[in-house]
């Protein structure tokens, strides 16, 4: 659970943990169901950069009563499908909590209907809990690059880049695939062309992507001003360039600056 809003990495160093987070052996069971709504057993539960904002305070209107659990990508059986007609008890399934991202690490989760689906026998529960990365990969890929395009993937090993740049080759068929990263072998096996090491080198800055510029740059990092320096290797909108943004470019997004 937890208990106050963390300043990560900085409110786990030099005090106490239990200040922040704990963990509470006495919940009781969810009981309480609306309709399309079921309890499921969790067995797999992933983080990502939704669930350091939320824990982090940095959404103002996702902000839940303290202690909250944290964790939204889970995998997990159905203990009560509160008559589903698509699920039954025992159904082993991929979920997300949807904009309520709370609630996944804990033992048994409320999960709706509408985003739950039967988890394949060929996919384990860890690689089930966290497919929401490749979904985000899949829409970012799909939705925006055509046979033939230069694309380029920034966070190429991350759960969302590493995805990005199987889908663009295998799956949109796109003709160079290039990424940055420091895990230059594990890129290239997943089909990336060429790999920029960013401690190393400017992507913007290398003279063969000013030359033959990208139809698509998929950004899965932000915080760099990417969208700035992508002008330099991207093809205009008119001649279909396409800027990507699953991630914004500020770091530490903070909504309450809106009000």
């Amino acid at each position: 659970q937890i208990h106050q809003f963390l300043d990560l990495p900085s409110s786990l160093q030099g005090g106490t943990t239990n200040d922040y987070l704990s963990m509470n052996y006495d919940m009781s069971k969810p009981s309480s169901l609306k309709k399309h709504q079921m309890i499921v057993k969790v067995l797999a539960c992933s983080i990502s950069p939704g669930d350091i904002i939320m824990v982090e305070g940095n959404m103002i209107f996702m902000h839940r009563p303290f202690p909250f659990v944290p964790g939204m990508d889970i995998c997990g059986v159905i203990v009560d499908n509160n008559l589903s007609r698509k699920f039954q008890n025992g159904d082993i399934i991929v979920a997300s909590n949807g904009i309520n991202p709370v609630g996944g690490m804990a033992e048994y989760m409320v999960v709706s209907e509408e985003e739950a689906v039967i988890k394949p026998k060929s996919v384990s529960c860890e690689q089930g809990a966290s497919s929401s990365s490749a979904i985000a990969a899949r829409n970012a890929v799909m939705d925006n690059v055509k046979s033939g395009d230069r694309v380029l993937v920034l966070g190429g090993s991350g759960g969302v880049g590493s995805a990005a740049i199987q889908i663009a080759k295998h799956h949109a068929k796109a003709s160079f695939v290039a990424a940055t990263s420091t895990q230059s072998d594990l890129c290239k096996s997943l089909g990336a062309d060429q790999v920029i090491n960013y401690h190393s080198q400017d992507w913007w800055q290398i003279d063969e992507f000013q030359q033959h510029k990208f139809e698509v740059i998929i950004d899965t990092v932000g915080g760099g001003n990417f969208y700035g320096r992508a002008k330099k290797v991207l093809k205009t909108g008119k001649q279909g360039g396409t800027f990507v943004a699953v991630t914004g470019d500020n770091p530490k997004p903070d909504c309450r600056t809106s009000w």
